[in-house]
């Protein structure tokens, strides 16, 4: 059944007095900044959905407004209190409907990760419950769409990933905002056929303690832990999970993090390119954040003190584009084509991923290392910014399947080493007996400013902190022939 509860009103000055006039009246002031309503409903299975439901104070029936949705990331629950981007939606005039996701929070049903049978039914749903009983919210009457509203999306991690999905499979959203979120979920945990083991194991954990998931998972998880490779029915489901650029028409701000080794570059990048190609409204703009462990950084290695948003705040970025996509305010000042947030926290912006030059590097032919071991091979750049993703290409030789670790190095007047933006790409090469395979491989992207004095060298490992329980296990590690390293080089403005 559904259930709605008003719970509170919320003052702009909570809990203190309001002052009197000489008379003894209150002032005629208006301070409440929203009504908060807790509530939830059936989904399409009968499991029942929760949310929390922040009205502001002047809206209503005859005054209605445009509503954001929110939810959480993997183990979160939805905000239930005023604070935080809730709060900056409010003081710009929009509504927030936060709810929690299928299995988490107060919400019924097994986590399944925002599949398209589950959790993205869930969101649709929700579409129809905030048309059916919110009349404080501006419906959209001439698009055709059934219970159309005027709605926008946020959220980041998890909380990113339902708007693609949502938008991929239902057409009443109007803008969206996510933040931190993958393209392909099979690249995010295993990229290159690698089991991202450390992530594997923290997401794990985090949906054991804080969410309630489905069976099926923690039989991918254990058979993932015991052969290094995600079953092939968890790929299928997984699938199930991606959202599809080409079929999303809502205007779209793709905030993505670049030193996040969870959801990389490449993620936010294959999101980019996919709506631009379907002639979509996007933007790519990324910050020093995401997904990221602070220090993990191979033994010798100094990982640099970054953060921060240098290319915009997200809330801040978010309200511009509603303000332009749901109000209608083409004069919003709306970031376009990419910002890079480089690791020194300047910003490069370029009008779109084509300004940018591509250079090739030939390296010659490098020996494998073993598990323990590693390689470097300086590569002679000169000086640049450094933005976008580069690919490797070689042909791989040896006597069984190999694993191996490719990240790039930048070592400083100083002699101070770093991996660039704490990232680095696994490879593995299945078969046994003499193997010969073409390899030709996109490194994870990266964005930092190589100046006179700095070193940039090609790192090669046969272990990595990310992939902890996934190094090589070959006794005879194999070598890799002309070998070729691709790097995007842009120009832009932003920079001093």
């Amino acid at each position: 059944m559904r259930m709605t509860t008003r719970f509170t009103v919320v003052l702009l000055a909570a809990l203190v007095a309001i002052p009197l006039s000489p008379l003894g009246t209150a002032e005629e002031t208006d301070p409440v900044l929203a009504i908060v309503t807790h509530g939830s409903f059936p989904s399409f299975d009968g499991v029942l959905i929760h949310y929390t439901a922040f009205q502001p104070g002047g809206a209503s029936a005859t005054d209605p407004v445009p509503v954001i949705l929110h939810s959480h990331g993997w183990g979160g629950s939805r905000a239930k209190d005023i604070g935080g981007s809730v709060e900056m939606m409010l003081l710009a005039g929009y509504g927030v409907v936060s709810f929690d996701a299928r299995g988490h929070g107060q919400s019924g049903g097994v986590a399944t990760v925002h599949h398209k049978d589950h959790e993205v039914k869930d969101s649709i749903a929700l579409l129809d419950e905030i048309h059916d009983t919110m009349p404080w919210v501006a419906k959209e009457t001439t698009s055709g769409v059934d219970k159309d509203i005027v709605a926008g999306a946020i959220g980041g991690s998890y909380g990113g990933a339902y708007q693609l999905l949502a938008a991929t499979y239902d057409d009443r959203l109007d803008a969206l905002v996510p933040q931190m979120t993958w393209n392909d979920l099979r690249y995010s945990l295993a990229p290159n056929g690698v089991v991202k083991s450390v992530w594997v194991d923290a997401l794990y954990g985090a949906g054991k303690a804080k969410a309630r998931i489905h069976s099926d998972i923690d039989r991918w998880f254990f058979e993932a832990t015991a052969t290094n490779q995600i079953p092939q029915d968890a790929l299928d489901h997984f699938a199930g999970s991606n959202p599809d650029p080409s079929a999303i028409d809502a205007p779209t701000l793709l905030v993505q993090g670049i030193p996040d080794v969870l959801f990389n570059l490449n993620e936010g990048i294959a999101n980019y390119a996919g709506l631009k190609a379907a002639g979509t409204e996007t933007a790519l703009v990324t910050y020093l954040g995401g997904h990221v462990i602070p220090g993990v950084q191979p033994l010798g290695f100094v990982g640099p003190q970054r953060g921060g948003e240098p290319c915009g705040a997200y809330a801040d970025l978010a309200i511009t584009w509603f303000d332009k996509h749901l109000r209608g305010n083409n004069a919003a000042d709306v970031p376009t084509g990419v910002s890079f947030a480089l690791e020194n926290g300047e910003c490069l912006q370029i009008a779109g991923l084509e300004q940018r030059i591509h250079n090739s590097y030939a390296l010659g032919d490098l020996p494998l290392p073993n598990n323990a071991g590693s390689i470097l091979v300086p590569v002679d750049v000169g000086t640049g910014v450094l933005a976008g993703v580069p690919r490797l290409g070689a042909t791989y030789t040896g006597l069984e399947e190999a694993r191996f670790f490719v990240s790039l190095v930048l070592v400083d007047d100083q002699g101070r080493s770093r991996i660039i933006d704490d990232q680095s790409t696994p490879f593995r090469v299945f078969g046994s007996g003499l193997v010969s395979e073409a390899i030709n491989v996109d490194l994870a992207g990266v964005a930092t400013r190589i100046d006179a004095g700095d070193q940039l060298f090609l790192r090669i490992d046969g272990a990595n902190e990310w992939y902890a329980t996934s190094g090589s296990r070959t006794l005879a590690p194999g070598v890799l022939d002309d070998v070729t390293l691709e790097l995007q080089f842009a120009e832009g403005t932003g920079l001093p």
